[in-house]
């Protein structure tokens, strides 16, 4: 029986070599949080089907060609499955500039920039700049000036948020971007279509779906 204060870390699958994070890995490995805190958090947005029976929670880094790579299969995944909750959690270890779209788009919850702003960064390929990530917004008739001021309003809790992912993964052993939790199932590394499949259709059969 699953002990569900803690998520059990099971069929965890490295598709892809994680990338190396930042110092803060070499610090002692976080206690694993608990389902409601990695499928539950009320101050992240949820995308897909918020009354959906299986949540996707995603780890990412804007910058990480992985997650750039994997971020369009899986929204058409979660489209075409239409009842499925999609969580994604902000873990901008890889540069200044993944942080900076972190802290825009995520000032962004609650408005369709937020979404928005995500689609525009990760659907623009290589590598970005803090120039570049402010240049691809824009071309998506975002306001980025507009975004700036509501980080400088929320720029504390932001802030936390990004050290509250950064320990959830830490816990769940995931090391590098992309990480996914899905039901019971732990992947570090990029996934596909029939993989996101396959884990959506084993945690709803499980009844563990969170």
């Amino acid at each position: 029986m699953i002990d569900r204060r803690k998520l059990i870390i099971l069929g965890g699958i490295a598709i892809a070599v994680p990338l190396v994070a930042h110092a803060a890995m070499s610090q002692s490995r976080s206690a694993p949080p608990t389902p409601d805190e990695v499928y539950r958090d009320p101050d992240i947005p949820v995308l897909g089907n918020p009354d959906g029976d299986v949540t996707i929670v995603s780890f990412f880094d804007y910058n990480c060609p992985f997650c750039k790579g994997d971020y369009p299969v899986l929204k058409d995944v979660v489209l075409r499955d239409g009842n499925v909750r999609l969580i994604k959690k902000d873990r901008p270890i890889l540069s200044e500039a993944s942080r900076h779209a972190s802290r825009l788009v995520l000032a962004s919850s609650g408005t369709p920039d937020y979404e928005a702003g995500m689609d525009a960064i990760m659907l623009t390929q290589g590598r970005l700049s803090i120039e570049e990530v402010d240049a691809a917004l824009a071309a998506a008739g975002l306001d980025v000036a507009a975004m700036r001021d509501r980080y400088d309003q929320d720029s504390e809790h932001i802030e936390a948020l990004f050290d509250r992912h950064n320990r959830q993964a830490l816990g769940l052993r995931l090391t590098g971007t992309p990480g996914y939790a899905i039901g019971r199932r732990l992947v570090a590394g990029s996934y596909d279509a029939p993989s996101f499949n396959e884990a959506i259709r084993e945690a709803r059969d499980s009844g563990d779906a969170f």
